[in-house]
């Protein structure tokens, strides 16, 4: 992978923002207008196990991994600490919080619904900035281990070591914790998405 230059970098994290910002608007909306708040995107070149996944230091999190077809090809990875996907699972059912303990149909139903709708807002708000056609699959809900996670990003991205991350923070009001919004496109797709901002090599 070649290294990106600043301005390219700096469009990049122009993507990340546009797409959590949309992703958090409609978050917002599903969780009766709670205050979202988005931190500055992170762009980085690391292994898989660099990223930093679970900066809770929860040994088990929450993870809705969607593969993205179309124009620009990835992954696009939603992640929460398991205590924090609870309450969320609790918002998107209306009941009080504190209720889930664990992740049965009616709760993985809704946190895949969630899926749906944040990454449709992300993909779809950089297809209107980029010009490319962006396809979300069908979301895989995981209540699993970071390590877990890792081997089957390896799997997915087995043809490189290094993996182009954008990552993103929600901070949502009274979940007292942060997920994360990760783009990872594939190789070929972080070219393709600058030739169309104009920033090719």
């Amino acid at each position: 992978m070649e290294k990106l230059n600043v301005v390219q970098l700096d469009a990049l994290k122009e993507v990340g923002n546009i797409g959590t910002g949309h992703a958090a608007t409609a978050l917002s909306q599903l969780l009766g207008h709670r205050k979202v708040e988005v931190k500055i995107p992170e762009v980085t070149t690391a292994t898989l196990d660099q990223l930093n996944w679970d900066p809770t230091g929860d040994s088990v999190m929450l993870f809705l991994l969607l593969k993205i077809y179309g124009e620009a090809t990835g992954t696009l990875i939603i992640t929460f600490p398991r205590e924090a996907a609870f309450k969320l699972a609790d918002m998107l059912t209306s009941r009080d919080l504190g209720t889930t303990k664990v992740l049965g149909p009616l709760e993985e139903s809704a946190l895949k619904e969630l899926g749906n709708i944040l990454a449709g807002c992300y993909l779809n708000s950089l297809s209107q900035f980029s010009g490319l056609l962006l396809i979300p699959s069908v979301p895989e809900v995981a209540l699993d281990a970071p390590g877990a996670i890792r081997h089957y990003l390896g799997e997915v991205h087995q043809s490189h070591d290094l993996t182009f991350s954008i990552g993103t923070e929600l901070s949502i009001e009274s979940l007292n914790a942060a997920g994360k919004i990760y783009l990872l496109p594939d190789s070929f797709s972080i070219g393709r998405v600058l030739e169309k901002l104009g920033l090719g090599k």
